[in-house]
């Protein structure tokens, strides 16, 4: 489903913004937002943003709050 940067990418999504993601991750913000583009893709999130791709996250079990 998801590729293991992906995943790097959606977990800090809750906490962190696309240019605090891309500095942690040593990776052009362009880059964190392709991989959050294709993240909601596979995720079937249709014209939605941060909040409902955070949101499926959790509720698939991909993103731990804890």
């Amino acid at each position: 489903m998801l590729t293991p940067r992906e995943l790097e990418v959606l977990r800090l999504m809750p906490t962190h913004s696309s240019k605090e993601i891309a500095r942690e991750l040593g990776i052009a913000a362009d880059t964190v937002r392709n991989h959050q583009y294709y993240i909601r893709q596979k995720l079937g999130i249709v014209g939605g943003g941060r909040t409902r791709t955070v949101l499926k996250g959790i509720e698939l079990g991909l993103i731990n709050l804890d």
